[in-house]
């Protein structure tokens, strides 16, 4: 069974109209996981201290180049299928030791193949704005005097992925997001710390320049947690009295 994923990732943080990082990648991640015996037994459902590099992510090459990435695959896959022989011959001396159960369920159970999904990757996310856009949103804590601390984090993300199985299974689905993240913090008369913040996430978006997180109700956000802020500091300080 072979795992494909390949995700694109844009994402920009900013304190007090400051930026203080930002971020643009795509990665691809191939894990495979190989399955020896028959349905009845099999070297899975079963733990040992052996090599398990073939069931970790294997990373691929961004290019396009068709026998690059065959090749890295085929040495997932020969990995991964020297390591389930190992995996399966342990696994036969364990039971060898254990009261035989004429109810034990078998390895694996024989389904009919599930194909579903088309070959349709997202869009990428281009996060060209988002520097921008994370300064004048976080700049909205430089004017209110109360505040200590603030972080406003603009992302997006975009994934295809395939699951493939020597069974004839195929399943292709892919997804983009994007999502907004505001945080401030203050500190009352009798040092009572308070905080505040929102998160929105958006899925299955187009996260373009021009569309992702909105610029006027995230504003209008922020300005509504200045606000709480500055009343929660201003009630803290009745009670406090």
């Amino acid at each position: 069974m072979n795992r494909f994923v390949d995700s694109s990732g844009a994402s920009a943080h900013a304190r007090f109209g400051a930026l203080v990082n930002e971020s643009k990648g795509r990665a691809r991640f191939l894990s495979v996981e190989v399955r020896v015996g028959d349905y009845n037994l099999d070297n899975g459902n079963f733990a040992s201290s052996g090599d398990t590099a073939g069931a970790l992510p294997h990373s691929l090459p961004l290019d396009d180049d068709e026998a690059v990435i065959r090749r890295e695959a085929w040495s997932a896959t020969d990995r991964a299928y020297k390591a389930a022989l190992d995996e399966l011959e342990k696994k036969k001396a364990h039971r060898k030791t254990q009261t035989a159960d004429a109810a034990q369920a078998a390895s694996f159970s024989q389904e009919k193949p599930v194909v579903s999904g088309e070959m349709t990757p997202p869009s990428v996310p281009d996060g060209t704005a988002f520097p921008a856009l994370a300064r004048k949103l976080s700049a909205i804590f430089r004017e209110s005097p109360s505040v200590q601390a603030d972080q406003v984090r603009l992302s997006a993300d975009s994934s295809l992925r395939i699951l493939l199985t020597s069974e004839g299974t195929r399943v292709v689905s892919s997804r983009s997001s994007a999502s907004f993240h505001a945080s401030c913090t203050a500190q009352a008369d009798d040092g009572m710390k308070l905080s505040h913040a929102i998160d929105l996430r958006a899925r299955d978006v187009a996260a373009r320049r021009d569309r992702g997180p909105g610029r006027r109700s995230n504003t209008h956000n922020l300005n509504s947690i200045d606000r709480s802020m500055a009343c929660m500091m201003y009630w803290r300080n009745v009670d406090a009295g």
